[in-house]
């Protein structure tokens, strides 16, 4: 009930703070609780993944069962587009994952997509 929770505040958060902005959460229809992935268009998923990390947000790119590779073929066989394919990043959960630590977290995410589009829109 937790995973499904934190991943509904994920969910809430983005759709609130990010309208008006170009992104996509992937999997609309929850494959899996744990992993919630989400594209940005315009954006690149590693300098996105560098600010949150900096930020204390720890996120991936790609799908986790290719974390090694740059592009995200699965993102792409879903029909995602290339552009937005770019600008994904993958969020996880666990047992371990606090509300709180959601909370927090899915505000340091928007705060920072809105400074890297206000910053590319320069």
């Amino acid at each position: 009930a937790i995973i499904q929770k934190c991943r509904e505040i994920f969910v809430n958060k983005i759709n609130q703070d990010l309208t008006g902005y170009d992104y996509k959460i992937n999997q609309p229809n929850v494959c899996s609780p744990y992993v919630l992935s989400v594209s940005f268009k315009g954006l690149k998923a590693q300098v996105l993944m560098n600010m949150l990390d900096e930020k204390g947000v720890i996120v991936g790119t790609g799908s986790a069962c290719s974390s090694k590779k740059q592009e995200n073929r699965i993102l792409q066989n879903m029909g995602v587009p290339l552009e937005y394919v770019k600008g994904s990043i993958r969020i996880s959960f666990s047992s371990a994952t606090t509300v709180e630590e959601c909370e927090k977290a899915s505000e340091i995410l928007t705060q920072t997509v809105k400074e890297l589009y206000a910053h590319i829109a320069k």
